[in-house]
């Protein structure tokens, strides 16, 4: 599903107009974005988190030309999901 079909959907069930739907969205995924990008935490209770983990510094390998090269530490995002697995 994308931002679009989500927009949709939401303003199906909602009944809300697609273009304040789409701005309300837009406007919460720059709210995720900032708090990530400032170190927070981003919680949704019932649904899951948001968080950022630094990767430690590694050596790279180019299969093709067998060079070696080394990568810096870097952060990326995680996603812990708090809805329980369905066990399949």
């Amino acid at each position: 599903m994308d931002k679009r079909e989500l927009t949709s959907l939401v303003a199906e069930r909602t009944g809300l107009k697609k273009t304040d739907v789409y701005k309300t969205l837009q406007a919460t995924i720059e709210c995720i974005t900032q708090a990530l990008q400032s170190g927070q935490r981003v919680t949704f209770m019932g649904f899951g988190a948001f968080y950022t983990h630094e990767r430690p510094p590694r050596i790279s390998y180019n299969l093709y030309t067998g060079e070696r090269k080394q990568i810096g530490s870097r952060k990326v995002i995680k996603f812990k999901s708090a809805l329980p697995s369905s066990g399949e």
